[in-house]
């Protein structure tokens, strides 16, 4: 019986370095992982940081970065550049921790990847944060459709076949708040959201220590090492830009009851806007 290849694939900006994104990581990383590494890129990219193999690329024309389909048009473009079985959707801030095993998946379904994330540095990710996806739909065999920033078509599967580490809140102050000003705009222009609290602290360079005032009901957790991926933990200086004091661990008693509590209060208001 043969083995199914396995291929990730994304687009990038043409100022990936302006924004903070760590390409060169990403692309290294993944081609270790996978059998294919396919990018589109929405412009000319000057210098691709990595060379491998296994990495295929195309370049097109943007589009109007104020529409919604600036997320998706570049996404399913790279999909098609694959050869592989399996494809999985990834953005070039997203690092699997390990290889899904596809092995006895249903090939007609779509699966689930959890996120974790980072947040301010590697050791500490962010929980209970309403604007944050934690769960999303990524792995499926053949050709699917990208109807969202971060989600593949279905059908869909409950099952959750893996997870990633999102280094989106662990990049250069300055390029965060560039980054999400952008991406707040083109959501509020295609009435994803009337508006954002968000946007009134990223005038400046955004400051990680304000994410209670940013997010009422977040908090943080701190993560063991086996956690991060080893590509990650390499380069750590590159995504240290705030450390918190006394933040409990992951797993703990007081990380347990902030969970519930939270997604206590989640369900009970889903209950009541139904009234």
């Amino acid at each position: 019986m043969s083995k199914d290849t396995i291929g990730v694939y994304a687009f990038v900006t043409s100022n990936w370095k302006e924004l903070d994104y760590p390409l060169d990581l990403w692309i290294r990383h993944n081609s270790q992982l996978f059998d294919e590494v396919a990018l589109v890129t929405y412009g000319k990219v000057k210098e691709i940081p990595y060379e491998t193999n296994n990495l295929i690329i195309k370049e097109i024309e943007p589009p109007d970065k104020v529409r919604y389909d600036f997320y998706t048009t570049g996404k399913k473009k790279a999909q098609d550049l694959l050869n592989t079985d399996w494809k999985i959707l990834l953005d070039v801030d997203e690092f699997l921790t390990r290889t899904p095993k596809v092995e006895n998946l249903n090939k007609e379904l779509t699966y689930k990847l959890n996120y974790i994330h980072a947040y301010g540095n590697i050791y500490s990710i962010i929980k209970c944060n309403k604007e944050f996806a934690y769960t999303v739909p990524r792995v499926h065999f053949g050709e699917r459709n990208v109807v969202g920033d971060g989600q593949v078509d279905g059908p869909y599967s409950l099952r959750v076949i893996g997870e990633f580490y999102h280094v989106n809140c662990v990049r250069n102050p300055l390029a965060l708040s560039i980054k999400w000003k952008e991406q707040i705009k083109r959501e509020m222009n295609e009435k994803e959201y009337k508006d954002s609290k968000r946007i009134k602290f990223l005038i400046n360079k955004f400051d990680y220590s304000r994410y209670k005032e940013i997010w009422p009901g977040s908090f943080l957790v701190q993560i063991k090492r086996n956690r991060i991926p080893d590509i990650i933990l390499e380069n750590e200086k590159r995504f240290s830009w705030c450390q918190f004091k006394g933040i409990p661990e992951e797993g703990s008693f007081a990380d347990f009851i902030r969970t519930y509590y939270c997604k206590f209060i989640w369900n009970l208001q889903k209950i009541l806007r139904k009234f």
